[in-house]
């Protein structure tokens, strides 16, 4: 799957072939800038750590999780160069819930797309409310309102600020492209509010 490692995008030669082929066809077609915009941006988070954290935090009202994940989770998380375990962020539920958002392996998980993007809940402390109960039922980031309804229906890649970050930023790209505005989502606001700081700062 494309990832970034360094600062060099990756690319299968099946992906590029694909990428080739829908052009040809397309050449309107908008998925090549905003695939390779995302992957951009995952660089460009690799290489400004604190200035992602504070889009996640000041912007994003998200909270680090600074612990290491427990093995349980580690041992069906799908790990990803672009979000890994080591770097996890928060989404506040409500008062008294956080939610963990991952990217699982299902039960009967034969590949790496065989996955599901589901939250764990956590407390006011970080503490896990009932980590066992979350792992086996398995309750889906889709099916979470207040999430979908603050960072859009990202669908694969909803699982990790990066990614958030990442997807909504293709939006702008194709926004870009196109000069059609999208539904702002309040995250997608607050990414442009964060990259015009930094553009004029």
């Amino acid at each position: 799957m494309p990832h970034t490692r360094g600062n060099n995008i990756i690319f299968a030669k099946s992906w590029v072939n694909n990428m080739i082929n829908n052009y040809k066809l397309d050449p309107n077609d908008t998925r090549i800038p905003k695939l390779i915009a995302h992957e951009q941006f995952h660089i460009y988070q690799r290489n400004n750590p604190l200035m992602m954290a504070d889009l996640y935090k000041n912007y994003w009202g998200m909270t680090e999780y600074k612990s290491k994940l427990p093995d349980k989770i580690l041992k069906i998380n799908r790990t990803n160069p672009d979000a890994l375990p080591n770097n996890n962020w928060l989404f506040r539920i409500n008062e008294n819930t956080l939610a963990l958002p991952l990217c699982v392996y299902t039960k009967s998980s034969k590949s790496l797309r065989d996955t599901q993007n589901i939250y764990i809940r956590l407390n006011n402390n970080l503490d896990f409310i009932n980590l066992d109960e979350d792992l086996d039922n398995r309750n889906l980031l889709s099916n979470l309102d207040s999430f979908r309804d603050y960072y859009g229906n990202e669908g694969a890649n909803n699982y990790h600020a990066n990614e958030l970050a990442s997807s909504l930023f293709e939006i702008i790209i194709e926004e870009e492209i196109s000069g059609d505005r999208t539904e702002q989502t309040p995250a997608l606001s607050k990414l442009k509010e964060f990259l015009n700081k930094i553009e004029n700062s």
